[in-house]
């Protein structure tokens, strides 16, 4: 399943995490929406922020909070390799993006070469593959570095591991993106790198929710 899903009416398709019917708990009006690539249960237990943040004074637009479930799929996505889930993050929310920054051109989060080679897929890459937008590599990661996994004062660390990589031009109007925003370390420093240039925005799928209290 890819993230050009499309429903086709012959058929009923399985949600791609339940594999129960994909209409499944959805409302009167969804029947008259674009079909999604998950059933309406499964939909309902994402957290909607669908809005911008203010983190480390840094605006980031973010689509849902970070919670165990949010964090359980991409989990099953990043780490056990579950590539079929690919779509269901930014789905019903491609043509909004796709509108939004239709101007930008998207620039992903670096991740380390050996956890890339480990997965054997690029993360952002695969997940922003249905909007459809300009995308380049600006940043590099020198080495693995997980924030999730140190303490809180040692995240600032993050501005040793992650740097600009050599003749990449620059475009002149980008967007920012991150996967998961759990401390804001990681946009924070990509944001340091570029913050010459007047057209900078930032966006992240989910961010956790520690940081909206």
């Amino acid at each position: 399943m890819c993230s050009n899903y499309k429903m086709d009416e012959s058929r009923s398709f399985k949600c791609l995490i339940c594999f129960e019917d994909i209409q499944n708990g959805i409302s009167f009006f969804d029947y008259f929406k674009r079909p999604d690539c998950i059933c309406g249960n499964c939909r309902q237990k994402f957290v909607i922020l669908n809005k911008e943040v203010k983190v480390n004074g840094l605006s980031i637009y973010a689509l849902y909070e970070y919670d165990d479930y949010l964090e359980d799929l991409m989990f099953t996505f990043k780490e056990n390799k579950d590539v079929a889930l690919h779509p269901i993050f930014l789905y019903p929310y491609q043509k909004l993006l796709r509108k939004k920054y239709r101007k930008e051109t998207i620039v992903f989060a670096p991740s380390s070469l050996k956890k890339e080679m480990e997965r054997g897929f690029q993360t952002l890459p695969l997940l922003f593959q249905g909007i459809k937008l300009p995308t380049i590599q600006l940043f590099e990661k020198e080495k693995d570095y997980k924030q999730s996994s140190k303490p809180f004062l040692r995240r600032k660390d993050i501005k040793g591991v992650i740097h600009l990589r050599k003749s990449v031009e620059m475009p002149e109007r980008m967007v920012l993106v991150d996967d998961m925003c759990t401390s804001g370390e990681t946009l924070k420093r990509m944001y340091e790198l570029v913050k010459h240039k007047e057209k900078v925005k930032i966006f992240t799928i989910a961010i956790n929710k520690k940081l909206l209290e």
